[in-house]
C-alpha cells in the first residue's frame, strides 16, 4: 500500500510543475549592475511517463519567463533514453530560448540509463552539459556544473572538489 501511495504521489508531482521565484542579491557587484534572470529546472524525468504534452507546457513556461539563462539541474531523463527518442521529445527541448544559453548537469538517472547516450542526446538537443566544469556567463557570473555525486558508484571515478572548480 505504501509503495502504491508513493507511486501515485510521484506521478502527481511529475504532472504538476511547481514554480518558485527567488531573488538573490550579492555585495560582489555594484548596485547598478544589471541582474541575470535564471530559470532552473530539476527532476523532469523525461521518458515513459512524461511526454510531448507535459514537456511542451514546461518549455512554454520557460520561454514565457524571458529568462537569460536556463539550467537543468539533473535527472532530466528518466533512466533509459529510448522512450525519449521514440517520443521525439528532443524537438521540444530545441524550442527552449535563453539569451545566455541552456546548461545542464547529469543526475543519477542519467547514469542509471547510460551516461554516454543520455549526455549525447541532451547535447544534440541544445543543452550544454557541464561535468565538473565552469563557464563564464556574459561577464556577469561564473556557472559551475558539478558531476553527480553518484559518479563513483556508476563509473568508479571521483568528482572534482569544489575548490578545484572555482
Amino acid at each position: 500500500c505504501t509503495v502504491f501511495l508513493l507511486l501515485v504521489y510521484g506521478y502527481f508531482n511529475a504532472l504538476h510543475t511547481r514554480i518558485r521565484e527567488i531573488t538573490i542579491k550579492t555585495s560582489k557587484l555594484p548596485p547598478t549592475h544589471e541582474g541575470v534572470k535564471i530559470f532552473v529546472v530539476t527532476d523532469v524525468h523525461l521518458g515513459s511517463i512524461l511526454g510531448q504534452e507535459s514537456l511542451s507546457r514546461l518549455v512554454k513556461l520557460i520561454n514565457n519567463s524571458n529568462s537569460d539563462l536556463v539550467i537543468f539541474g539533473g535527472d532530466t531523463l528518466d533512466e533509459d533514453v529510448a522512450p525519449v527518442i521514440a517520443r521525439n521529445l528532443g524537438n521540444c527541448l530545441k524550442k527552449i530560448r535563453a539569451k545566455y544559453g541552456i546548461y545542464g548537469i547529469p543526475g543519477n538517472h542519467e547514469y542509471i540509463g547510460g551516461i554516454s547516450s543520455a549526455l549525447r542526446y541532451l547535447q544534440e538537443h541544445g543543452i550544454q552539459i557541464l561535468m565538473d566544469e565552469t563557464v563564464g556567463i556574459a561577464g556577469k557570473l561564473l556557472l559551475i556544473g558539478r558531476t553527480d555525486r553518484e559518479i563513483k558508484r556508476f563509473t568508479g571515478k571521483e568528482r572534482k572538489k569544489l575548490s578545484e572548480l572555482s
